[in-house]
């Protein structure tokens, strides 16, 4: 996962995944599931992510959820400040 801050915005590219760490063999990865702190969280089915609009001089948890076609995930933490 690449994460690129500036002082109001953050990035995060992560690259084509073929599976999830924890998940059921032969499921594909059907969505990933980003999360800004806890209660910003946004779908999506491509590959990166801007959140924009930020305060600068924050620390930020980040989380990436795979989620494949069972219904399964799992997940990547960072903290990235701007």
């Amino acid at each position: 996962v690449n994460i690129t801050a500036t002082n109001t915005s953050i990035r995060l590219n992560w690259g084509s995944l073929s599976y999830c760490s924890g998940c059921s063999p032969g499921n594909v990865i059907r969505t990933y599931v980003v999360c800004l702190q806890v209660n910003t969280c946004q779908n999506t089915t491509q590959n990166t992510l801007l959140f924009t609009g930020l305060p600068s001089n924050t620390v930020y948890n980040l989380e990436l959820y795979v989620v494949n076609s069972a219904g399964s995930s799992s997940s990547l933490f960072r903290s990235v400040s701007t």
